[in-house]
């Protein structure tokens, strides 16, 4: 069972508490000089890409932080999440003015028929970037509904898109969106957001949780250094085994509260002892995972469905070299660790050791990749002799 304990309260943004990201920084404020000075731009639209907890919502704040500081442009947010669920027309029409009341300061918009409205705001935003220009910040783009950032491009960011003296910054996870405007992709520049260093994740708990500093290096090698994950683990500085559940839990929020998050999360645990997986690996994971064989006579369209949720959320992607589907190395960590840990270690050794059963049952059944299932199979037989056990601790398999 989960770990009892009450969740830590996560920090919330200030510009004390910030740190790292300098490159990005850099990349944004150079372009922000540029628009300033009246420099031709080629790419005028930055997209920030990272998993759960890498810092993008952090990192979209504390540009605009910056940004103020630099008087002759105007900066301005917005955080998509508050329009989830929303009709996509009627979001569109509150983020205009939304924008609209924060660079006009009062309603100058005397329409509600959505195409009539972006061009009116569009009328008047011009007028203004005679004097500055102006830098959007678009956090949790890629995780909105498709249906939403249609609109958001026909209406907003398209026309914005086309103006010289705009900059678009925005930030999000999972798959990215296609947009049709060639400013937002094709002259985009795409940035991966990295993972912090060892001495970034300690500079990062001494301004957060000082208490945990003197654990920083075991807590980022559990957190491979995500800086939520960290923070989550630095909760328990006296042991940051005791935070997995609630670091694991908290990368899981990204799921709405309608989803099953809980069943997703068992799921994850099951196929967490796996190199890589695709649908044909579910079945006898969940089989051994619940200690229930009735997992194995599952339809492929069931174990299909476990998988393309995963994918779904952005939890997995494909590996074209594993030839397989791989989970993503911050969540993998944890859900590893985890399963080692308390009374899960039963657990963890009836995974490897159905791992290795099911490897080399295709080793002996698919002779033309036999070579790569028996490589599988001793993965699973070496994670087990780590541990002091041998393939005769699994003949209860």
């Amino acid at each position: 069972m989960p770990y009892s304990m009450e969740s830590a309260k996560l920090p919330q943004y200030t510009n004390e508490a910030f740190i790292n990201r300098d490159i990005e920084i850099a990349l944004v404020e150079e372009k922000a000089k540029a628009l300033i000075q009246r420099l031709p731009l080629d790419e005028r639209t930055m997209i920030f890409l990272g998993q759960r907890g890498t810092g993008k919502s952090w990192l979209i704040r504390h540009l605009q932080t910056r940004l103020n500081m630099l008087s002759a442009i105007i900066s301005l947010v917005i955080d998509l999440e508050d329009y989830r669920g929303s009709n996509p027309e009627e979001a569109v029409k509150n983020i205009l003015y939304h924008l609209n009341d924060l660079l006009f300061k009062q309603s100058t918009l005397l329409t509600e028929e959505l195409p009539e409205l972006s061009r009116e705001f569009m009328r008047h935003l011009r007028v203004t970037l005679i004097e500055q220009p102006i830098a959007l910040l678009i956090d949790t783009v890629f995780e909105s509904d498709w249906q939403l950032l249609a609109t958001l491009e026909r209406y907003l960011l398209g026309p914005l898109a086309a103006e010289s003296r705009v900059m678009i910054v925005m930030a999000g996870r999972g798959q990215a969106y296609p947009w049709k405007t060639p400013e937002l992709r094709l002259r985009a520049k795409f940035h991966n957001l990295e993972p912090f260093t060892p001495e970034q994740t300690k500079a990062q708990l001494t301004r957060q949780n000082p208490k945990s500093v003197d654990h920083y290096f075991e807590i980022h090698k559990h957190s491979g250094g995500n800086p939520l994950a960290s923070f989550m683990l630095a909760d328990r500085p006296e042991s940051p085994d005791m935070g997995l559940d609630q670091a694991i839990d908290e990368m899981l929020k990204v799921i709405p509260p309608s989803e099953d998050r809980q069943q997703l999360r068992q799921n994850l645990e099951a196929i967490s002892v796996l190199n890589a997986f695709d649908e044909e690996q579910i079945p006898p994971m969940l089989a051994a995972y619940y200690n229930d064989k009735r997992y194995q006579e599952w339809k492929p369209a069931q174990a299909r469905q476990i998988r393309e949720n995963i994918v779904r959320w952005s939890f997995a992607q494909w590996d074209e070299k594993k030839k397989g589907y791989v989970l993503d190395p911050t969540l993998l960590g944890l859900l590893q660790r985890y399963l080692q840990t308390g009374e899960r270690q039963e657990l963890w050794q009836r995974l490897h050791c159905a791992a290795h059963q099911l490897y080399m049952d295709w080793a002996e059944k698919y002779r033309r990749t036999s070579q790569r299932w028996q490589a599988e199979a001793d993965f699973h037989q070496k994670e087990l002799a780590q541990k002091g056990l041998s393939l005769e601790d699994c003949s209860y398999i």
